[in-house]
């Protein structure tokens, strides 16, 4: 059998090998399934004004996913006006998406229709 640890490898017969015996006391308790390190200090805001749709929605992703690890309650996504492309696919992303609770065009000084505002579940 080939044995791994680390860096190292050494070759050892079957017969020499049995399980390791790790008191209850040092064995590591089990992984926090949080993710308190991929939390970040997310902005308030994405601005995804000139890309393509297929772009925009990937970024938007990203964007919800690290507003939820950051604990936001409501973030604005700014698409521009231009021909509605855009917004319409943005606004139909996220009407699909389970943790967003409501989405709304902005209102004055949020970007008017050239941005959404986007609620998240808790």
């Amino acid at each position: 059998a080939v044995v791994r640890s680390g860096g190292m490898e050494i070759e050892a017969d079957l017969a020499d090998l049995a399980p390791a015996e790790i008191p209850a006391h040092d064995r590591s308790p089990r992984p926090d399934r949080r993710f308190p390190d991929l939390a970040r200090n997310a902005e308030r805001e994405l601005v995804v004004v000139g890309m393509r749709v297929e772009e925009a929605l990937d970024r938007v992703k990203s964007y919800i996913n690290e507003a939820l690890l950051s604990d936001l309650e409501e973030v604005r996504i700014v698409h521009g006006m231009g021909t509605g492309a855009l917004r319409k696919a943005v606004e139909g992303f996220l009407r699909a998406h389970p943790s967003v609770a409501s989405i709304r065009p902005g209102g004055k000084g949020e970007g008017g229709s050239g941005a959404t505002v986007v609620r998240l579940t808790e």
